[in-house]
């Protein structure tokens, strides 16, 4: 009995080390450091729409950093409102969403776009790590903190992997007025099946080295070691998104040259498993305040299919707005504007009492 649990150990060890050694994807990279950004002129504090200032929070004791955009012409109807804006899965603030603050700055209203644990110039180590529930207790501190310096309207704009991560705060009683829920990743049957069947038993079980190899270096006290989180699907390559070359085109043009705290594309994978697990749509029929959930009909990567089936799960909460466009096109003008004018509509009927300050 002894020598069969030895053989079993030194089984198990011989696996862990043939884990810790070996790397599946030649690219994987170690360590991911966090670098000082030495020029931000390409993103104005002051334009004839806004004025911009960092603001900072915390999220489970650790700091949180944001823009806070706050309109040259502020319209008295919305003085106390203010749009809280968060990103897809491992973007940052200044991945586009300046392009959404100036929209809302020049509607007359405040908004704060905010970098979640980890990433750009929040605090959180190791860098670039996403985890979804850690997102999610990102937003609930944002929208609390933003109670807190007297906003009484507070709007929850959610982008992508950041459109889930609304839905679940809002299914959390968020003490916000109403959910923006911008082409969302829901964890839907339609997208799960087709995102196992892409990867194939190879690519799971690629992922599942790379959370284990992870997992156990951050034991170890070693560098993170990780995957791409945008990967060129026409070259085999290997990551949390797998894009066509021109999905990653539209990817990478929304990116500034200079990116805070030295973004580079690749996530740890100690939250791979996180990631597997999550999946907003199972958490929807909780939530009872206003919420617009925007679809587009050539999304690859959140389907059209999935959404629907949030919204009725949601129930009258959600209303639900279908576009044309792809996943990325809500960042180009012609979609970008009247995407603009649906939002501060839906702000303006949803707004709860104002209260004199």
């Amino acid at each position: 009995m002894l020598y069969q649990a030895s053989v079993v150990a030194v089984a198990a060890v011989a696996v862990l080390v043939s884990i810790l050694l070996q790397d599946l994807d030649p690219q994987m990279q170690n360590g991911f450091p966090r670098i000082a950004t030495p020029d931000l002129s390409h993103f104005p504090q002051k334009t004839d729409s806004y004025t911009r200032r960092v603001l900072n929070f915390y999220s489970q004791g650790v700091k949180c950093e944001g823009w806070k955009y706050t309109p040259t012409d502020l319209d008295p109807n919305f003085r106390d409102t203010i749009v809280i804006i968060g990103h897809g899965i491992g973007c940052q603030r200044d991945f586009g969403l300046h392009l959404y603050a100036d929209g809302y700055a020049k509607a007359g209203i405040t908004t704060l776009t905010f970098d979640y644990r980890n990433f750009g110039g929040s605090d959180g180590e190791p860098r670039n790590l996403i985890a979804p529930t850690r997102h999610v207790e990102d937003w609930l501190s944002a929208v609390e903190h933003a109670r807190a310096s007297g906003y009484t309207n507070i709007v929850a704009h959610g982008t992508s992997y950041g459109g889930g991560h609304v839905l679940v705060a809002a299914s959390k009683q968020m003490n916000a007025s109403c959910v923006i829920s911008q082409v969302p990743f829901v964890g839907g049957p339609e997208s799960t099946k087709k995102n196992v069947l892409a990867r194939g038993v190879t690519g799971v079980l690629r992922i599942l080295h790379t959370y284990l190899k992870d997992s156990l270096r951050g034991l170890l006290g070693w560098d993170a070691v990780g995957m791409r989180i945008a990967a060129n699907k026409s070259l085999g390559e290997f990551g949390y998104m797998e894009l066509d070359q021109w999905e990653l085109e539209k990817y990478y043009s929304k990116h500034p040259k200079v990116r805070l705290g030295g973004w580079q594309n690749m996530s740890p994978g100690r939250g791979l498993l996180d990631v597997l697990l999550y999946k907003p749509i199972q958490h929807v029929s909780k939530i009872q305040i206003p919420t617009l959930i925007v679809a587009l009909k050539d999304d690859s990567l959140c389907s059209v299919e999935d959404i629907e089936l949030t919204v009725q799960k949601c129930g009258v909460a959600c209303t639900m707005l279908l576009r044309d466009g792809d996943h990325f096109a809500v960042y180009e003008p012609e979609h970008f504007q009247p995407l603009m004018k649906h939002y501060v509509e839906f702000i303006t009927q949803h707004q709860a009492t104002r209260v004199a300050m």
